[in-house]
């Protein structure tokens, strides 16, 4: 009997094993790509739903990826967006009830879900809300009535606080009495938002899929107002019972699914679906009556199409293969794309009625009615793209080419930064130094093609430059650094031939030619000088004319029927024919803008491309001194590929953990930033000045690092040579140590005081001197500075000249206006110190790093700062926009991080600069004590100094 027992307990278990095994086998790998590669209308743009899952499931998750828990807290399963919004149409019941929204506020928490799960970062609907009652009464229901009077209560008062249609309305962050009462109310409206945006998407309601057939939008100007979408949703058509009622409501629907004019008529009058706008246009849906019936039979097969998906998808774990699942993904996405071409189809045809067809219509419909033409621009924008147009985006989207890039320039810094230290090491470059930094210097170049090879998918995607958000321009100004670092590592390799083509390039006889030399007379065209010079001048001169056309009777803004000069040939005269001084300063700054673009950018461009020619015979000429050139710049490379890989490294992590700061979606952008002339010329030149100011950046710390741990130099004064002592990199460390000492650090500082405005006239007569390696670091830093003003310069004067354009102003203190001002001072100020002597080699390198936090608050806290403190004045924490220019305003949840790291490296400024002020000033009143000691050699081990 026992034997029995044991035997049936073993086969219980076994039988159990086995069905647990079957429960946890892995779900096959699954192709998406036939859902991926649905287009869909959403934001301005046709997108692939492969984009619009990922930004709505981040928006909603906070994550780019959902992952799902057991009890224990271990994930059990991974959803990537295009499945997960998969999930949430095809079985939305079940979704209601899995925490997948994010909600992380905690007195939102315990008021919705009680004191036990006080902390935690998600929250399902089923919690917070009474489903069955929301759908009988048409509204979300909070299970809390508290909560439930709140809300409503708050919504009273926010459409109170609009009076008429077109004032602003106030945020729910304005509303409340007390700080934490108005940030209640900004986070629970942000997870009501956030739970009505998951409803939609599960019902498919915001998933407009196919062309539709509203004459409103097919015969007007595209309106970034309008709330009339061009296309229909995957919701009605998935409810078509529904679709011409209340939610689903739309014109599609009823040209469909009304039997007559007249019951179409009234249902709209009736729906009051035009809100009082003009029903002109009407009529011309007669235009589909004939092909009505056929679409609506595509139509209603897209239900069971996804129907039968969904069943497949069930079973994906049983049968262990995905083929059937995706040969009903395939069969769904198929019937879509057959309906949305026959719609797109359809409303091609709903042009004007003829004067048959309107004698036909009846004289009451003759009455309204007006012939309305369709719009070619907004049927264009709106167009049903055709097999395959959107694979790049999802090609962009899989390949992920900026979060590669880190690897790129990750692999690039490793053999430079070991060719560095190790240089560091033994007080110069070897072999081993120089072969590692050639190594960085090749995947340095495969980098840079790769982040330019995700920079033209972005752009070509987009449709624009890529710096219209945060996001962008950290990624754009770490491509910017990695770019500049590389031109001037490799300028002695480029620079002969690009000096030669600029100089062939010069009017023959005129003030441009320079004087000639011997050494030129051994050049390439030599001989031909003048018939190149002559043939440049006749394309420059087409260049002139057409630069000057685009800068003066360009087209910007596209989407508009209307015009307008960028920069106008004639001053601005009123009526009078008179013209205020502002806007005469403002036209002759614009002149002076268009003539030297005009003069010197073709000319720019005609050295370029004659650089290709020139270029290889210059540089074979100097072939032995280039690279010996090449390795003694060795700093550009070194101090701005790890600034690269940081910024992009920032960007991949913040962009996937916290999108509310860098969001890395292509999404819409500000109405003034719609302007492709003013993006490229404006926008594109002030970022990649901060490009330029990081390149500085990171050379001044690398500098920061040598004044810090570098060997000191003591002269000695045998023979009239000087001799410097190279300690080992360990023992610099312990030097640096001993002499960062609390009282050594404050006669240090009340030292250095004193020497402010000198320059380097202290080191004249000093016995130590600064490691050498920091007077190149200098120059390098200089005229990486140098770059950062010619483009904070030029950047900030188009701005204002756009500024001009958009709101009839070229300057009006706006704190971007402001910061950006604040930022070309302070580089002028230090490049004209240097100029003059007041500013020396360690004034230089400080001011590279001093002058990039300008910078950082121009391009980080107008954007963010800016706005949490006055969102703070205002008695809440939600960030308000300030200025005009505030484009990227967010959560300045990492203001934390980006203020301690700005701190960090002002003191590692301080610990450099104390270090070298102790090391040289203070020893500078030793000089009397040690003139006799110093008549003789130094012994030991010593290196002769270069």
């Amino acid at each position: 009997m026992v034997k029995q027992m044991t035997s049936a307990l073993a086969c219980l278990l076994c039988l159990t094993a086995g069905a647990l095994a079957a429960d946890s086998k892995p779900l096959p790998k699954v192709d998406w790509s036939a859902w991926q590669q649905i287009p869909v209308l959403d934001d301005g743009r046709i997108k692939p739903l492969d984009t619009f899952a990922e930004e709505k499931v981040t928006l909603i998750t906070g994550r780019t990826k959902w992952k799902e828990l057991d009890d224990k807290g271990n994930t059990v399963r991974t959803y990537k967006a295009p499945e997960l919004l998969y999930a949430w149409i095809t079985a939305q019941d079940e979704w209601i009830k899995r925490k997948v929204i994010r909600c992380e506020y905690r007195p939102l928490r315990v008021i919705l879900l009680g004191e036990k799960e006080e902390v935690g970062t998600y929250i399902a609907v089923n919690d917070f809300i009474d489903w069955e009652a929301s759908h009988k009464g048409g509204g979300l229901v909070f299970r809390n009535p508290d909560f439930q009077k709140r809300m409503e209560s708050l919504y009273e008062e926010l459409s109170k606080s609009q009076k008429s249609p077109g004032d602003p309305q106030k945020s729910p962050g304005d509303i409340g009495e007390t700080a934490e009462e108005r940030r209640f109310n900004a986070r629970a409206a942000e997870l009501v938002n956030h739970t009505r945006e998951f409803l939609f998407l599960s019902e498919g309601r915001e998933i407009f899929v196919a062309p539709g057939l509203d004459p409103r939008v097919l015969t007007e100007q595209v309106n970034p107002r309008s709330k009339t979408p061009p296309w229909v949703s995957l919701g009605g058509m998935l409810k078509l019972d529904e679709w011409k009622q209340d939610n689903f409501l739309d014109v599609t629907a009823i040209a469909l699914m009304a039997p007559n004019r007249e019951t179409r008529m009234m249902t709209v009058m009736n729906k009051r679906l035009y809100d009082d706008e003009e029903l002109s246009s009407l009529p011309q849906l007669d235009k589909v009556a004939e092909i009505r019936d056929s679409l609506l039979v595509k139509m209603r097969e897209i239900k069971p199409a996804l129907d039968a998906s969904r069943k497949a998808y069930d079973q994906l774990a049983s049968k262990g293969n995905a083929s059937e699942f995706e040969k009903t993904l395939r069969i769904f996405s198929t019937t879509l794309r057959e309906l949305a071409v026959d719609l797109d189809q359809a409303r091609r045809k709903m042009g004007p009625l003829s004067k048959e067809e309107l004698a036909a219509a009846g004289p009451e419909l003759q009455n309204f009615y007006k012939p309305l033409p369709l719009d070619e621009t907004q049927m264009a924008i709106t167009a049903y793209p055709p097999p395959g147009a959107l694979d790049l985006e999802i090609r962009y989207n899989s390949l992920q080419p900026f979060y590669l890039s880190c690897w790129f320039y990750g692999l690039a810094s490793l053999p430079l930064l070991a060719a560095w230290l190790l240089g560091m090491a033994r007080s110069g470059m070897g072999n081993w130094s120089r072969s590692l930094y050639i190594i960085g210097l090749g995947v340095t170049t495969a980098a840079m093609l790769f982040a330019t090879y995700g920079f033209a998918l972005r752009i070509m995607i987009a449709g624009r430059p890529p710096v219209t958000n945060m996001y962008e321009t950290v990624i754009w100004v770490s491509y910017v650094v990695s770019c500049l670092g590389l031109w001037f590592g490799i300028l002695p390799l480029i620079w002969p031939g690009l000096e030669w083509s600029w100089r062939l390039t010069a009017i023959p006889g005129s003030w441009e030619v320079s004087p000639h030399n011997a050494e030129d007379e051994n050049r390439i065209f030599y001989g031909q000088r003048k018939l190149v010079g002559s043939a440049a001048f006749l394309l420059r001169l087409a260049g002139f004319v057409g630069v000057m056309m685009v800068l003066t009777q360009a087209k910007p803004f596209r989407e508009y029927s209307n015009s307008f000069k960028i920069i106008s040939l004639t001053p601005p005269m009123t009526g009078t024919n008179t013209v205020s001084f502002g806007s005469l300063l403002t036209w002759l700054v614009g002149i002076v803008t268009v003539l030297a673009a005009s003069w010197y950018l073709p000319r720019a461009a005609l050295a370029v491309v004659g650089s290709v020619i020139t270029g290889i015979p210059e540089a074979r000429k100097k072939s032995n001194r280039v690279w010996e050139q090449i390795f003694t710049r060795q700093f550009f490379l070194i101090g701005s590929i790890p600034v690269a890989l940081f910024g992009m490294v920032l960007a991949a992590h913040v962009g996937n953990v916290n999108p509310e700061i860098l969001n890395p979606r292509i999404g819409s952008i500000a109405a003034v930033l719609r302007n492709n002339y003013w993006l490229t010329i404006h926008v594109l030149t002030i970022v990649s000045s901060y490009g330029a100011g990081a390149l500085a950046w990171g050379l001044g710390n690398l500098a920061m690092f040598y004044y810090l741990f570098g060997s000191y130099n003591k002269a000695g004064l045998a023979g009239g040579s000087e001799a410097a002592v190279r300690l080992k990199l360990m023992d610099r460390m312990k030097s640096a140590g001993k002499t960062l000492s609390a009282g050594k650090m404050k006669q240090a500082v009340s030292a250095g005081i004193g020497t402010f405005g000198q320059g380097d006239d202290h080191l004249e007569t000093n016995q130590v001197r600064p490691p050498q390696e920091v007077a190149t670091i200098a120059q390098f830093s200089y005229k990486a500075m140098q770059v950062a003003v010619l483009l904070l310069a030029v950047g900030t004067i188009l701005g204002g000249l756009w500024a001009d354009v958009s709101w009839g102003r070229f300057w009006d203190w706006d704190p971007k206006e402001v910061w950006a001002l604040i930022s070309l001072l302070a580089y002028l100020v230090f490049l004209h110190g240097r100029y003059a002597g007041w500013v020396g080699t360690f004034g230089t390198n400080a001011g590279s790093v001093l002058c990039f936090q300008a910078i950082m608050m121009s391009w980080y806290g107008v954007n963010f700062v800016l706005p949490q403190v006055y969102g703070f004045l205002k008695g809440t924490n939600m960030p308000t926009a300030v200025g005009m220019h505030s484009y990227a305003t967010g959560s300045a949840s990492g203001i934390e991080w980006v203020g301690g790291a700005c701190a960090l490296n002002l003191f590692l400024v301080f610990l450099a600069w104390t270090r070298y002020t102790m090391e040289t000033i203070s020893a500078e009143k030793a000089v009397p004590a040690q003139a006799a000691a110093a008549a003789v050699p130094p012994t030991g081990n010593t290196v002769t100094a270069k």
